[in-house]
C-alpha cells in the first residue's frame, strides 16, 4: 500500500500561480521566496525599523529584481506593494471538501 505523500520540485515550473505586480503599465513577476531571501528580508526589516527607509526599496528589489521603476515609487507605494506580495505569498489555500474526497494515496504533485 502506497503512503500519502507530497512530492515537490525546486527545479522546473512552480506549482503555485505567479504573483504579478504592475508598475506604470509594466508587469513584474515576483521571484520565488526561499530561505536565503527571507534571511535578507529580515535584515532589511531591521534596518527599516531603525529608520532606513531605503531598506524597503531593497526589499522590493529582492522580490522583483532591480528595476528602474522602483526608484520612481513613493515609499508608501513601495510599502503597499510589499504588503500585497507578503499577503499573496503567505496566503494558504483551503482545500475544499470535494478536493479532499478526490485525493488518492501516492498522487505525485510535481511539475
Amino acid at each position: 500500500m502506497a503512503d500519502d505523500k507530497l512530492v515537490v520540485s525546486t527545479t522546473g515550473k512552480s506549482l503555485y500561480r505567479p504573483v504579478i505586480i504592475e508598475i506604470d503599465g509594466k508587469n513584474y513577476e515576483v521571484k520565488p521566496v526561499n530561505r536565503d531571501s527571507l534571511v535578507e528580508l529580515d535584515k532589511l526589516d531591521e534596518e527599516a525599523k531603525k529608520g532606513d527607509l531605503k531598506a524597503f526599496y531593497r526589499q522590493l528589489e529582492i522580490f522583483i529584481g532591480e528595476q528602474p521603476a522602483i526608484a520612481k515609487l513613493d515609499v508608501r507605494q513601495v510599502l503597499e506593494i510589499i504588503l500585497y506580495i507578503t499577503k499573496q505569498v503567505i496566503q494558504i489555500r483551503k482545500i475544499s471538501t470535494e478536493e479532499k474526497k478526490d485525493r488518492r494515496p501516492g498522487v505525485k504533485v510535481s511539475p
